[in-house]
């Protein structure tokens, strides 16, 4: 490794969501492997970024240049640093589109097309691990400045072909990022916890077949002798999976777990028979333990990608609406059939992953 051999992390993410921490983590991580990372953390929180540093190859750029992309001491990069840095790169999550964006994501974006476009002549840039959404189709000129982006790869099979048909041949496929944590748990087989945690979507509906599923799958599961907990892992959840929880109190073996959920608690999973959720790295994060997981979804916008996500690793088990008591006995009886699937899956979804990163960098 030269000493020119360093790349530029620019971490913009969801800074309370520990799903955004876990793919933010585990890029970086995989990034270090191939070159020096050097992390902007400009407005994150301490809690947030220091498992981002917390690994060999990993510095903080502001400590190490003192400048940062998010005001106007990046003037130093442009001045004196631009010949530092042979890779960009920024946080993993979706890449919305919007019709109406407010001033403050218009100011971003083109914060960013400048950034991007700068960087796309005087190094290599990657967006790594994001899906693309637009909320209109007449807004799809604004993906040319994708073009500008050596390495797009995405988290959706449908999302890489929607973008080629839009001729964005830069666009290929990887799997979600978590997946990369796969070599880092304990994938049990045998478990007797069943894992509760929803994200409120505002929809009554929803709201009625998500308390639906909740009952048939306690029910089930506690006649069982099984445990069953319920958690949350983004702070804004806390009330919503609670409200679910009360109904069953009572019940022996149902509990709820008080504190979200921490970075270096995820080890929970591993004592996971069964996931339900809408919230994708709670779904994702079962997945990757060899729980077995049951989306609860409807058409919302903001789970939507979910399928998409899921029928591209090759799972190809239906996302419901509710559970039914005779699709958790059907699961029961196949249960280690279902479990040796997940396991190839993860198996081959790791290995993407990290050859997908390392042709990067000229290497596999």
């Amino acid at each position: 490794m030269t000493d020119k051999n360093k790349a530029l992390f620019i971490v913009a993410t969801q800074y309370d969501n520990l799903g955004d921490l876990i793919i933010n983590k585990c890029l970086i991580d995989e990034l270090a492997i191939h070159t020096k990372v050097f992390l902007d953390l400009k407005n994150g929180n301490e809690k947030f970024t220091q498992p981002l540093l917390d690994g060999k190859n990993v510095n903080n750029l502001h400590e190490e240049y003192g400048f940062s992309f998010r005001n106007t001491s990046c003037l130093k990069y442009f001045i004196s640093y631009k010949k530092e840095f042979n890779y960009l790169f920024k946080s993993p999550g979706p890449l919305i589109y919007k019709t109406n964006p407010s001033f403050k994501e218009k100011l971003r974006n083109k914060v960013l097309d400048l950034i991007y476009g700068f960087f796309s002549r005087h190094g290599d840039m990657s967006i790594i691990g994001s899906e693309v959404s637009l909320e209109s189709n007449k807004l799809e000129n604004s993906l040319n400045e994708l073009q500008k982006v050596k390495n797009l790869l995405l988290r959706s099979k449908d999302n890489v072909k929607y973008l080629r048909s839009l001729n964005l041949n830069n666009a290929a496929y990887i799997p979600d990022l978590c997946f990369l944590l796969r070599n880092k748990v304990n994938p049990n087989i045998e478990k007797d916890v069943i894992g509760i945690s929803f994200r409120d979507l505002n929809d009554p509906k929803e709201d009625r077949l998500i308390n639906s599923t909740t009952s048939t799958l306690v029910d089930f599961y506690t006649k069982r002798g099984k445990k069953v907990v319920f958690f949350y892992q983004v702070e804004r959840d806390r009330d919503y999976t609670f409200n679910l929880y009360k109904d069953f109190a009572d019940y022996p073996n149902v509990s709820f777990k008080e504190e979200c959920l921490e970075f270096d608690e995820i080890n929970i999973y591993e004592n996971f028979r069964v996931v339900i959720s809408n919230r994708l790295h709670v779904i994702l994060l079962g997945f990757i333990h060899n729980t077995i997981t049951f989306p609860i979804l409807n058409d919302n916008f903001k789970t939507r990608k979910i399928p998409e996500i899921l029928e591209s690793i090759g799972y190809s088990q239906d996302s419901y609406d509710q559970l039914t008591e005779s699709t958790l006995e059907d699961t029961e009886v196949n249960y280690h059939k279902i479990v040796k699937k997940v396991n190839s899956i993860n198996e081959v979804q790791l290995s993407l992953c990290k050859n997908k990163i390392a042709e990067i960098f000229g290497s596999k």
